[in-house]
């Protein structure tokens, strides 16, 4: 996979103010919110923390995403796991299809 080092320090600068809101307990705080990745191309590349606060979710629930491979696939650049915008969208986008169909089938189990 080739990595763009642009967007990744894009993705960086972008979340970076919002990340140093977060209260410390996983979750992202009101300030958090600051953080937009709908102004992120999709071949950028966002941090565990920065998708956490995207998906509302605290940071232990993306690790085990990524150890039980159920999450967005995760690259491993320079040592420090990141997130490609573009997968996440897809995971997101995905999950809520079938969170839909659960719904319309009576079905109460998560994803």
């Amino acid at each position: 996979m080739s990595i763009n080092p642009t967007a990744l320090e894009s993705a960086r600068k972008s979340g970076d103010a919002a990340l140093e809101r977060r209260d410390g307990t996983g979750r992202a705080n009101s300030e958090a919110c600051l953080f937009d990745p709908g102004r992120l191309p999709d071949d950028a590349f966002i941090t565990s923390k920065e998708l956490a606060v995207w998906g509302h979710v605290a940071l232990v629930t993306v690790e085990r995403w990524r150890t039980s491979e159920k999450g967005p696939p995760a690259t491993v650049f320079e040592g420090c796991v990141r997130y490609k915008v573009g997968n996440v969208r897809r995971y997101f986008a995905e999950r809520e299809q079938r969170r839909a169909a659960m719904l319309l089938s009576g079905t109460s189990k998560k994803p």
